[in-house]
């Protein structure tokens, strides 16, 4: 007769199962106990980083990276496109301000140059000989006046002889002749008035003439500086003073209206151009100032200038040196500045570490006063550098806290170090 066998309670299997979940849940307990104040975990003191509270100066400042610039840079563009006809002068030689650069050739601009010149010259010539018309028609008016008030005086002279003849004899000719002097005179006299109301009314007319001649007399002649120019274009010339750096032109090449072919630096002097977060924007403003280390010295730099446009979260400034500018400092050299963003203040300082990406600056571990065992403590921070936050309570100067990161300790609110722990 079949008899059913009963199942073993405690097979191999099991027992390894179960006595595992044993270990650990015994290895849980003796890490984390439960207490008043919360959870607690031991560790040892060594895998964490101590720092003690201190009281200095903070100053608040960023680390920036900048590029070597000359203080001035002047780039030269092709003011009239032509062919190369001749490089006077090698990339990176020094150069005088006016001193020849490259001569062009461009005939379509030269050939419209003569035709534009010889109609303007052409236009000159009749606007002076309008000038000279006017001014001969004024002598014209002024001689035949001159002449009317001669003739005038001579027929005063000629009546008044004839009245004193007619006064001593009756003359039948003298009296004829008194009356055509005097019909004359009464016709001179009119011819004057009109005269010199002609002179009037012309020099009204003349000035208002003139004034137009002479507005296109000076039109005129400054088209004709253009024309000189535009000639004067295909010869480039050094804007300033400096290393010129030529783009690579040849003999015989085309050179567009406006190209760039090269820049001039002024070597004499040198500035930094550095990148910063747009997050400082509002606090960067011009005269902070900024220290560079360069061949072992401190070197202070100030900003002059700020570069409003913001790209990929960054905006540009420019620091000049404050001092003598760094013996041996080359162009396009790269720059480490602590820019400072605000005076140096007396404050208590805790020093930077991992611990803030898991509070938030809002709570850290303070050790106890043996350094055996760390409790969760409410802070307060500022501002912050680099190295330090700038702490505002909380704590007080030799304190002793754990800086390094809290993701090992989960949501401990106590913890004890295996061996007591020592600030840094």
């Amino acid at each position: 007769m079949d008899r059913p066998i009963e199942p073993k309670r405690w097979s191999s299997r099991n027992v390894a199962l179960y006595g595992g979940g044993a270990a650990v849940t015994f290895v849980l307990a003796f890490l984390v106990l439960d207490s008043p104040g919360g959870s607690t975990m031991r560790i040892d003191a060594d895998r964490v980083t101590i720092a003690t509270i201190r009281e200095g100066d903070f100053h608040e400042f960023i680390p920036v990276i900048g590029v070597v610039e000359p203080i001035r840079t002047v780039f030269i563009s092709a003011v009239e496109g032509g062919q190369v006809v001749e490089v006077l002068v090698e990339d990176g030689a020094h150069v005088e301000q006016g001193d020849l650069i490259l001569r062009l050739e461009n005939a379509d601009v030269q050939k419209e140059s003569i035709s534009t010149e010889s109609r303007l010259f052409e236009n000159l010539s009749q606007l002076r000989n309008t000038r000279v018309d006017l001014a001969e028609k004024a002598l014209r008016l002024k001689e035949e006046l001159l002449n009317t008030d001669y003739r005038i005086l001579q027929l005063e002279k000629q009546l008044a002889r004839l009245r004193g003849i007619e006064a001593r004899s009756a003359n039948s000719v003298a009296e004829q002749e008194l009356t055509n002097v005097a019909d004359e005179l009464d016709y001179r006299r009119g011819q004057k008035e009109i005269i010199e109301a002609r002179i009037v009314q012309e020099r009204t007319l003349r000035e208002q003439q003139l004034e137009y001649v002479d507005a296109t007399i000076e039109r005129v002649e400054r088209n004709l500086e253009i024309i000189s120019e535009t000639l004067k274009n295909l010869e480039v010339h050094a804007p300033i003073s400096g290393q010129l750096s030529l783009q690579r032109i040849e003999t015989g090449q085309n050179i567009i209206k406006g190209d760039n072919i090269g820049q001039i630096d002024i070597l004499d002097s040198m500035k930094v151009r550095a990148r910063v977060d747009q997050y400082y924007l509002p606090k960067v403003v011009i005269g902070l100032r900024g220290e560079f280390e360069f061949a072992s010295d401190t070197h202070t730099l100030e900003v002059t200038k700020i570069y409003p446009d913001v790209t990929d979260d960054m905006f540009e400034v420019d620091l000049e040196f404050v001092a003598a500018q760094p013996r041996g400092i080359r162009r396009g050299q790269s720059a480490q500045i602590s820019l400072s963003l605000s005076d140096p203040i007396r404050t208590l300082l805790l020093r930077k570490g991992g611990f803030y990406n898991s509070t938030g600056g809002r709570w850290i571990y303070r050790l106890s006063a043996d350094g055996e065992e760390a409790f969760r403590q409410e802070i307060r921070i500022g501002r912050q550098n680099p190295q330090y936050f700038e702490l505002i309570s909380g704590l007080e100067a030799g304190a002793q806290v754990v800086t390094s990161s809290y993701d090992m300790f989960g949501n401990a609110n106590h913890i004890e170090f295996e061996q007591p722990a020592g600030g840094r």
